[in-house]
């Protein structure tokens, strides 16, 4: 049985933004730029098959780590989904609380 959200780890609030559309800004699942979801608490409102791309990187930030890549902004990272047609680019943001 799953865990409930009372019973995961607390991690701090992730923002994901959706950016950006790729080849006619539309996404195949009906998103479009400027939705907004908050980590962990809308995970079941995303794309399943984008979330599993963000996933290690929503990791990183919930349990402290920092992009290394790119150091004027360590906590965002900028992914897309695996949508070959219409690829959604995603920017996650861990809050700093």
């Amino acid at each position: 049985m799953l865990p409930t959200d009372d019973e995961l780890p607390k991690v701090p609030q992730i923002t994901i933004k959706i950016t950006n559309i790729h080849n006619n800004g539309k996404c195949s699942r009906g998103f479009q730029i400027g939705n907004v979801f908050q980590y962990p608490k809308d995970r079941n409102k995303m794309c399943p098959s984008a979330l599993s791309v963000l996933h290690p990187y929503l990791l990183v930030l919930a349990y402290g780590g920092k992009n290394i890549y790119d150091p004027q902004d360590p906590n965002t990272f900028s992914i897309s989904c695996p949508d070959a047609i219409h690829p959604v680019v995603y920017k996650m943001t861990r809050s700093e609380n």
